[in-house]
């Protein structure tokens, strides 16, 4: 080996050394930025004909684990959707109260039966008769206040399943145009590895409301998929992917035949029923099913009481119009 072959072969190495340092460097300053992963750079040996001609470093890669990467994003989802329930619920809470503050619907059952005890024992006494009219007329607004925060809650689902198809969509484009950018600089023989970063951070983000499991592609492209087998396609032209319209949900209104409530639209497919797991099948959940069901069950401890009442001469509770409500209605959602 000549002494200038030597003088290359260690100018190589060299070089490849403060590449690594310059890349250590990086990732210890990038450490506690969001989204940013480790990045390493791997050498190979260079020959010709047999002789070595010193070492190559190629562009930096990303030390990341992919399962790690997707559990990281199921756990988000998961998260983001429980957010969302609490959020829905702890206003129904609010108004219903807790059983350790004395003043839920329950406690104004016990005291309505307390005043008509105490009336029993003395049925002439003006007082003990106001005092059941007060208490009927407590229970009649636990009743009232409770089925309002269903309402509301109800409604905040709606406007939710609108807000989260319109940030996937916004998600979407941003994935969109960040594989364009991947592909691109892959293509020129550059490293990507920053521009993939950014995009797990928009997949994370997306994850929260569709939650996604990303397949990368060897050119750097991806394909989203889905739970249920749902595909995501990310759009080609800024155009939305997933559809749906505002809505007003009411106490009668429904999802289905015949419903006016609207579901999820991917093109021309309904989507609606495939969606699990984060923000948007969260709020689908809690408009179509968990919240009618509060009400259901709200409407028949309404009408039992108002028919047991009157089943023994007492009509205290009526419904608007001053009839007592149906007992052989169905109720139950």
């Amino acid at each position: 080996m000549g002494l200038d072959l030597a003088i290359s072969i260690a100018r190589t190495g060299l070089a490849a050394t403060q590449r690594a340092l310059a890349q250590a460097s990086q990732n210890i300053a990038n450490a506690q930025t969001d989204g940013y992963t480790r990045k390493r750079i791997d050498t190979e040996a260079l020959d010709a004909g047999g002789q070595p001609q010193g070492v190559r470093s190629p562009q930096a890669r990303r030390d990341v684990d992919l399962a790690l990467l997707a559990e990281r994003d199921a756990r988000g989802a998961a998260a983001a959707a429980a957010g969302v329930r609490e959020r829905l619920l702890s206003g129904i809470e609010a108004v219903q109260g807790r059983p350790e503050d004395g003043d839920t619907l329950g406690h104004a059952l016990g005291k309505l039966r307390e005043s008509f005890t105490a009336l029993r024992a003395a049925p002439g006494d003006p007082e003990l008769a106001r005092a059941v009219l007060r208490a009927a007329e407590a229970t009649s607004r636990h009743f009232q206040d409770s089925a309002a925060a269903i309402g509301t809650a109800r409604q905040q689902a709606q406007e939710g399943i609108v807000s989260e198809v319109k940030l996937a969509n916004d998600g979407l484009r941003r994935i969109a145009d960040l594989s364009g950018l991947i592909q691109s600089t892959m293509a020129s023989g550059q490293s990507a590895a920053d521009l993939e970063d950014k995009r797990d951070v928009e997949i994370a983000r997306l994850s929260e409301t569709v939650p996604v499991r990303a397949l990368r592609q060897a050119d750097g492209g991806i394909v989203l998929v889905g739970r249920n087998g749902l595909n995501l396609p990310l759009p080609t032209h800024d155009e939305d992917i997933l559809g749906t319209t505002p809505a007003v949900a009411g106490a009668s209104t429904y999802r289905g035949a015949g419903g006016t409530l609207p579901g999820v639209m991917l093109g021309s497919q309904d989507i609606t029923r495939q969606l699990t797991g984060g923000k948007l099948a969260e709020n689908i959940t809690m408009r179509d099913q968990l919240l009618p069901r509060m009400q259901a069950e709200l409407d028949v401890a309404a009408v039992e009481l108002a028919g047991r009442l009157d089943a023994e001469g007492l009509r205290l509770f009526t419904n608007a119009g001053g009839q007592l409500p149906d007992r052989t209605a169905g109720y139950v959602a």
